[in-house]
């Protein structure tokens, strides 16, 4: 309800301010639909248009980016009511000229994030799952493997692959599943609105509903042998002689996510990445692998399995978004009647959840260390020649904090992390590379995408030993230690490194390199709101929030946490603000772990009689001369027959039926309207010689950067070039007066 004022100032024409804008904000968080009112009543303020001056082919161009002044967003319609959903908030995200709708599923309580994004007709669904393991599964890879199961089959439609016999007829934008250490996220993407929920339908079953975990057939049990692990067993002759062997000789441990994970175990980039991640975290369930440890994927049990999609599968567990120019009201249909068929099946299939398991809490957060710690192991090459040559992996990892820190700190953070390894000039990478210690730099900086953020850098290719190690190590410490003195360290002392010859020579934290890097955040900040997957990184993004226990929209909101860093930088100038970041997050930081990854020669063997171990115990069998052993072998050999037959077999004609199909008519409603575009001739006089200049503009949603392409034609030039060549041959003579005289003349 608007006092008699606020009225005023909405009714009076042509003076609209951002105070009546953060009003309708601020009443947004209050009461949804009041605030979505009253921003339905002011209709004030157009969405920002941006000129886009497209180049053309043939034509000389040149591109330029700026960023203009930012415009604001005010909803037009109101949230979707749909009996099937509670809504609890809307707000408006202008920074992405989007609107946020949060609702409750009644029935099942599942979380819906639906984004109104009138200018993107790239449509996004996605259902995240905080999946972190526990210590009952550890390292077995139970997430990675649900992650695989879930796409082989659900209860609507029982095909052996469902998603690669909707690729042969659909226009999808994107389609994937991936696994992250604490959360497993489904997304799907289409221009289409009738692919588009035919995706989600099927999305939606397959989380839900998969034949995966339906003990009630024997199916479910094949696919997590087959996506998982199983011992596959087969009679083997020896060379030469036909007569049978013992089965015992053919046994081997099979399974797609074990087979993948070995290879990922045996890559030296990826063992030290998962080794620092481990280490970082000693106390949180993120010590545990959830894409698994080939070493203890054979101790899940189909059961283990079974129950974690019980647990972390429910859908008051999950968090589902939308995104895009479909009408809300259909899109909330849409999934309820998605929802609602996954509640019939799940209450049949499975017994009830307790309400103490009803959902899943984000994980807690790993408590700082005081003192820094040695992580040693190795990594496999094939001979001895290979040590020397391939060196160890040294890198130093820092957990940042175990308190919430703001959006504005994170941000902080984030540039300066880019200021000390963002570029072959940046202090810190320089300073490693031109150390000549190892061959490459490792680690990135930054990280932000777990629950607590980290930092790491480091070098592979360092030379054998702890000698080396330490050298490392106090040489990445001691250049923190300058750059947050306020020295320079990009003084060469003789050693060229690639790119950095022309780098002035200047602190770290001086003014025009932090003005350079945090134009450049700003920009991509800005420019990802103009991208095609736009909607896909904002899913992405609000899954990594809310299975953090964070508000899943409120990370979309840049603009006020830049802000907030540039008045900081303002009041206590660069150099002191980063400086204190290095100090507080790095140097007196305790919580530091050194891991230190060696070539190994025995490190494959060690793996491969680890695997035989954990094939012995698989496989149960008797000793040759038990009464049973005899038993035992046949019931494998059959149960490695039966899932190649399963593996072979064909869906039939019924059942591929099942899924939904894109018509003719659905394609041709696919395509958008162009976007309108201006065409203005600009005057002669506006010229300082002869021409004329076309300028054409478009509007698009860019979030105030505006994209200006300059194309000139060449025909000038290359028209008196061509009849010269022709008559007198090319190149041109420059000793001919003449021909220069023309060029000349050509080129002004």
């Amino acid at each position: 309800k608007l006092n008699s004022r606020e009225a005023a100032e909405h009714d009076r024409p042509g003076e609209r301010t951002d105070l009546s804008f953060d009003q309708a904000k601020l009443g947004m968080k209050r009461s949804a639909l009041l605030a979505a009112a009253l921003c339905a009543r002011a209709g004030a303020f157009a969405p920002h248009r941006s000129a886009l001056l497209p180049s053309a082919r043939g034509l000389a161009s040149a591109r330029i980016a700026a960023v203009a002044p930012a415009a604001v967003l005010e909803p037009t319609t109101l949230p979707a009511v749909h009996v099937g959903w509670e809504l609890l908030s809307t707000e408006v995200v202008e920074e992405y000229e989007v609107v946020a709708n949060r609702y409750i599923h009644r029935l099942t309580r599942a979380e819906l994030l639906s984004v109104v994004a009138p200018n993107d007709d790239n449509k996004v669904f996605l259902a995240a799952f905080r999946t972190q393991p526990d210590a009952e599964v550890g390292s077995t890879g139970v997430a990675h493997i649900l992650e695989h199961s879930v796409l082989c089959g659900s209860a609507a439609y029982p095909l052996k692959a469902p998603f690669v016999e909707m690729l042969k007829g659909s226009v999808h934008t994107f389609l994937n599943a991936m696994t992250y250490p604490d959360r497993t996220v489904y997304p799907v993407s289409s221009q289409s609105m009738a692919d588009f929920y035919n995706l989600l339908d099927v999305y939606v079953d397959a989380a839900f509903c998969p034949i995966a975990t339906d003990t009630r057939s024997g199916r479910g049990r094949e696919i997590f042998e087959q996506e998982g692990w199983h011992v596959a067993a087969k009679r083997t002759a020896a060379v030469g002689d036909t007569a049978a062997v013992p089965v015992a000789a053919g046994l081997s441990l099979q399974g797609v996510v074990y087979n993948e994970m070995k290879g990922v175990y045996s890559s030296a980039d990826s063992l030290h990445g998962r080794e620092a991640l481990r280490a970082l975290f000693p106390d949180s369930p993120l010590r545990w692998d959830s894409g698994g440890d080939p070493e203890q994927i054979p101790k899940l049990s189909y059961e283990q399995f079974v129950n974690f999609h019980r647990t972390r599968y429910a859908p008051a567990s999950a968090l589902l978004f939308a995104c895009g120019d479909d009408p809300e009201l259909e899109r909330l249909n849409r999934i309820d009647a998605a929802l609602t068929r996954a509640h019939v099946h799940r209450s049949t299939a499975l017994p009830p959840l307790a309400p103490e398991v009803a959902g899943v809490p984000p994980m807690s957060k790993q408590a700082l260390r005081s003192e820094p710690w040695l992580v040693q192991d190795t990594y496999p090459v094939q001979a001895n020649a290979q040590l020397e040559q391939s060196g160890q992996y040294v890198s130093l990892n820092w957990l940042i904090t175990d308190e919430d820190i703001p959006d504005s700190e994170r941000l902080a953070l984030s540039l300066c992390s880019s200021l000390l390894l963002g570029s072959a000039a940046a202090p810190l990478r320089a300073s490693l590379l031109r150390s000549r210690l190892g061959s490459a730099l490792i680690g990135g900086g930054l990280s932000d995408s777990l629950l607590q953020p980290i930092f790491s850098v480091g070098l592979k290719g360092v030379a054998l030993g702890d000698e080396a190690r330490d050298k490392v190590s106090e040489l990445v410490l001691d250049t923190l230690r300058r750059i947050a003195g306020g020295e320079d360290v990009t003084e060469s002392d003789g050693v060229v490194v690639e790119g950095d010859a022309a780098a002035a020579s200047r602190p770290a934290f001086d003014d025009e390199a932090v003005a350079g890097a945090l134009n450049s955040l700003e920009f991509r900040l800005r420019e990802f709101a103009a991208s095609e997957r736009r909607g896909l990184s904002l899913g992405l993004g609000a899954a990594g929030e809310w299975a953090h226990g964070r508000d899943p929209v409120e990370g979309w909101r840049f603009r006020k946490s830049l802000a907030e860093l540039k008045a900081r930088i303002a009041s206590e100038g660069a150099p002191a603000l980063f400086s204190k970041l290095v100090h507080t997050y790095l140097l007196s930081n305790g919580h530091r772990v050194t891991v230190q990854l060696a070539p190994s020669v025995g490190h494959a063997a060690e793996r491969d009689q680890a695997e035989t171990n954990t094939l012995a115990a698989a496989a149960d069998l008797p000793a040759t001369g038990d009464a049973t052993h005899g038993a035992k072998e046949e019931a494998l050999l059959a149960r490695t027959a039966a899932l190649r037959l399963a593996q072979q077999a064909e869906d039939s004609p019924e059942t591929i039926a099942k899924l939904p199909r894109l018509r003719l008519s659905d394609l041709e409603l696919a395509c958008s309207p162009p976007i309108p575009c201006d065409v203005t001739h600009l005057p002669k006089d506006a010229l300082d010689g002869p021409g004329r200049v076309v300028y054409l503009s478009r509007p698009l949603a860019s979030a105030g950067v505006v994209l200006v392409d300059v194309g000139l034609s060449l025909e000038p030039i290359l028209k008196p070039l061509a009849q010269m060549a022709a008559q007198n041959g090319w190149p041109l003579s420059p000793t001919d007066p003449t021909a220069c005289a023309a060029a000349a003349a050509a080129a002004a």
